[in-house]
């Protein structure tokens, strides 16, 4: 699967997989200055820099998830696992300006400091 193809995929995965992530990052990033207040589906309409996170956040699970073979679903349930999304929250500032090679290079590693066994 191209790159392209691979980000097309994951815009579509987003709808699916937004549950999933809206109620984890209602947990991640409540105290944090990246999100306001996430309102659910039938709240207002999220601010644009909550959308950039959810984006950006689904897009890079699908990378990780073709890096090492995996589902998409599963490559969250590692990241969450073994601390990548809790890694993720912190460093978001940082990690959103590189590119998605070294992003899931840094948290393949991060997993891998806390138990993950993907390389």
């Amino acid at each position: 699967m191209t790159r392209t193809a691979g980000l097309l995929w994951a815009m579509v995965f987003c709808a699916w997989l937004s549950d999933i992530i809206l109620r984890d990052f209602l947990v991640l990033f409540t105290d944090s200055s990246y999100l306001c207040s996430v309102k659910r589906k039938y709240g207002t309409i999220m601010a644009r820099e909550e959308r950039n996170i959810i984006g950006f956040t689904v897009a890079l699970i699908s990378e990780f998830a073709l890096r090492f073979g995996i589902q998409p679903r599963q490559a969250y349930a590692y990241l969450k696992r073994f601390k990548g999304m809790e890694h993720l929250r912190e460093h978001y500032g940082v990690l959103h300006t590189q590119s998605f090679p070294d992003t899931v290079d840094v948290l393949a590693q991060v997993c891998l400091n806390n138990g993950g066994e993907l390389r």
